[in-house]
């Protein structure tokens, strides 16, 4: 789980920065998640629907035109290799609660002074590190 969140971290403050995840940090994350997938002793068919929440943000990104960010997907796909499907279930809807939270606290900021914020687009993988330092510590 150290790997799972230093990976969390730094993909974290890297959507915060460029709203991007890189390439090549995905496929070493996928590499090292590969690894550890190969001595842990958790089921394949675990791993699978640990992996149902990058799934379902892939295919939401092809059918938003890539309003929802590929890299999420890509990133919580990877996250299965790691993750038990609670924990990727939480961490997931941990983020989506967070997201959503201050997404409307935008919106309403933006109508208070009468700017609109609907095509703000906001980082996804930050609004995760509170649920994924909460699992590191439980």
């Amino acid at each position: 789980m150290p790997v799972f969140l230093a990976a969390l971290c730094l993909a974290a403050a890297t959507d915060l920065k460029s709203r991007t995840i890189s390439k090549g940090f995905l496929l070493i994350f996928m590499l090292l998640g590969i690894l550890w997938r190969l001595f842990s002793e958790r089921p394949f068919s675990e791993t699978l629907l640990a992996m149902l929440p990058g799934a379902v943000l892939l295919l939401f990104s092809r059918i938003t035109a890539g309003k929802i960010g590929e890299g999420d997907g890509w990133f919580f796909v990877v996250s299965g290799l790691f993750l038990s499907w609670r924990e990727a279930a939480v961490l997931f809807l941990s983020g989506l609660m967070l997201c959503g939270g201050y997404g409307l606290f935008v919106l309403a900021a933006g109508a208070a002074v009468g700017k609109d914020m609907r095509k703000k687009r906001l980082p996804f993988l930050p609004f995760l590190l509170p649920g994924g330092i909460w699992l590191f510590f439980s």
